[in-house]
């Protein structure tokens, strides 16, 4: 790509029609034990606080940072970041105060108003992940500053949401690898937590509220990229209510990666207590 744009850049895949059915049937999923166990890796684990109050576009994203001169650097977006490093050593700085970090360490955004400048240190390329919240007014202004020649970025997940809660929340950021011929056991959906494909074929099964010409046991497929059940506002118009149940198999031949974040307010909710009736967003 020629730039990296912002998170609400390709919202537009997000709300693509679910009227047609997608992907193949397959027979009903189970859980297969023993060697093939699906397993979770824990990527980020963070607190944070300052979510957009009204619409916000939720993303996960991976970058690639070479060593020189060139940063990055994140614009305000109305809503908080937070960068986990995977590899190498990184210099944060906002408002003129640097913070080191090594692999395994994590920044916040300190200021949401103000940008943060990403440089590496050292002569090897730095990895980081990141978390970010943009509120709504950003979308056509914000541009992640970068040479797209010399950093790189994979977006793992983007969603809309209408429910985010207020206040100190807890977030956590999770990769899971479902070998060939397994499934996960059923996962409820919440309003506060999202899943992407990374790698594979899934295959998803929904058991509750159906979107629209889907089934109850009926599966279908998906793959990196492809738009998952939901919709713009999901509070006034839900595809799948909380509750509902969602099956996830793998049904190609390679390792299926999954990428779920999932936050948790004060009280301990997955869901805020003001918005029972929220979807869940799912890319």
């Amino acid at each position: 790509m020629s730039r990296a744009s912002c998170l609400a850049a390709l919202i537009v895949v997000l709300v693509l029609s679910t009227s047609a059915p997608v992907g193949a049937r397959h027979a009903a999923p189970r859980f297969v034990p023993g060697d093939l166990d699906p397993t979770t890796e824990t990527l980020l684990d963070a607190t944070t606080d300052g979510l957009p109050s009204e619409f916000a576009v939720v993303g996960v994203m991976r970058w690639v940072l070479q060593p020189g001169p060139t940063s990055l650097i994140v614009p305000p977006h109305g809503g908080p970041l937070v960068v986990m490093v995977e590899r190498g050593q990184l210099t944060a700085t906002q408002h003129g105060v640097e913070t080191r970090l090594a692999a395994g360490e994590m920044f916040a955004q300190g200021d949401e108003t103000q940008e943060v400048i990403l440089q590496v240190r050292g002569d090897e390329e730095a990895i980081m992940v990141v978390v970010a919240f943009q509120g709504l007014g950003y979308a056509a202004t914000c541009t992640w500053g970068s040479d797209p020649l010399i950093h790189t970025q994979d977006v793992l997940l983007q969603a809309p949401s209408h429910t985010l809660p207020r206040g100190s929340v807890h977030l956590r950021l999770q990769r899971l690898t479902v070998p060939p011929g397994s499934s996960l056991p059923a996962l409820e959906a919440s309003p506060l937590m999202w899943l992407s494909v990374g790698d594979g074929v899934l295959g998803l099964t929904l058991e509750g509220q159906m979107p629209f010409l889907w089934e109850p046991g009926q599966e279908r497929t998906f793959y990196r990229g492809q738009a998952w059940p939901q919709i713009p506002d999901p509070i006034a118009n839900p595809l799948m209510s909380q509750g509902t149940l969602m099956t996830l198999r793998n049904v190609g031949d390679d390792p299926l990666v999954l990428y779920r974040l999932t936050l948790t307010d004060n009280a301990g909710q997955t869901a805020p207590a003001e918005s029972p009736r929220g979807a869940l967003p799912l890319v």
